[in-house]
């Protein structure tokens, strides 16, 4: 019996790998590009003034920023600029990007046996839980823009157009939910209309440059049919690098959906800076996360057989090389 094994990667993958490529690193970089355009040097204030660290936290800004603007073209504008930068950015970090066996074999491992980074109890667990079950069919969605996972798989063998990654175990599809740097444009914006406060501004066109599903459904490049399918289809669903931000609701929202109809396992692996080490200070984390988890999936209260079924990895080393 097959077990389809899905992984939601965010941008900590490519952290991880060492591409500077967090919010932070692009905050510094948009400050310090020059504009004598009265338009964009005030979203740049605006961007000091509130402060934000992640890039979820810069999408909802955009939604907020639409309180400080007349008009659609100022929108336009002001996001074609963030846009156009960014992918400039991050172009240049994925250039400098280099393929090593340190980082293949982080990668190869990570996706191979993922439980194998949390601890013993659940290890012991999860292994149970697939036992059983094989051969074992991987699929990732990506929420980044760049091919780093894809550079890294490059060099792979391949059978019957899969990636094999070891033993009774394959990837199929790297999906762009947000689509990738060489498509041109990449979708950034937020999840909802409720997310746009400027509610004279609202309308298709608005909706057309910064409501992501709306993005995609119109583009209807099928992505979020893709990535929506590999969700109802999963088994286990191992979520890395993501601030599971309020910016992409919709997807938490269909992974909890999943999880709840057909007893689907999840993994987060999760990182702060806090400097948690004590046990009652671990233990109090991993029940934060998982309380954080259940409410983006839209799950209120829920049952112990649910809690048994989500397994939180705090700082752990999957996918993680030196610098």
């Amino acid at each position: 019996m097959t077990m389809n094994v899905l992984f939601i990667l965010g941008n900590g993958f490519d952290i991880n790998l060492g591409l500077h490529t967090g919010y932070q690193d692009f905050y510094d970089y948009y400050l310090q590009t020059s504009s004598e355009d009265e338009e964009i040097k005030k979203i740049k204030r605006f961007l000091e003034r509130n402060r934000y660290t992640t890039w979820a936290d810069l999408e909802m800004g955009l939604g907020s920023y639409t309180t400080e603007v007349d008009s659609l073209d100022q929108m336009k504008k002001v996001y074609c600029d963030i846009g156009d930068s960014l992918r400039d950015y991050l172009k240049k970090e994925e250039e400098s990007f280099s393929v090593t066996d340190e980082i293949t074999n982080a990668v190869v491992s990570g996706l191979l046996a993922p439980h194998s980074y949390l601890s013993p109890g659940l290890v012991e667990a999860i292994d149970t839980f697939r036992r059983g079950k094989g051969p074992y069919q991987v699929d990732v969605i990506s929420f980044n823009y760049t091919n780093t996972l894809e550079k890294v798989l490059k060099s792979l063998q391949r059978v019957n157009s899969q990636i094999q990654l070891g033993f009774q175990t394959s990837l199929r599809y790297v999906n762009h939910i947000h689509m990738r740097l060489e498509d041109g444009d990449v979708v950034m914006g937020v999840n909802d209309d409720s997310q746009i406060l400027n509610k004279k501004l609202l309308d298709d066109k608005m909706r057309s440059l910064l409501v992501k599903p709306y993005i995609n459904q119109h583009l209807q490049n099928l992505n979020d049919a893709r990535c929506a399918q590999l969700i109802n289809e999963a088994d286990q669903i191992c979520l890395f690098g993501v601030s599971i931000g309020e910016t992409d609701l919709m997807w938490w929202q269909a992974i909890g959906k999943r999880f709840q109809k057909a007893l689907a396992e999840i993994i987060l692996f999760a990182y702060d800076d806090d400097n948690a080490y004590r046990n009652f200070d671990l233990i109090n984390k991993y029940d934060e996360y998982k309380a954080f988890l259940f409410d983006r999936m839209g799950i209120e209260d829920p049952s112990d057989d649910q809690k048994g079924r989500v397994f939180v990895g705090y700082k752990t080393g999957i996918f993680r090389v030196s610098h």
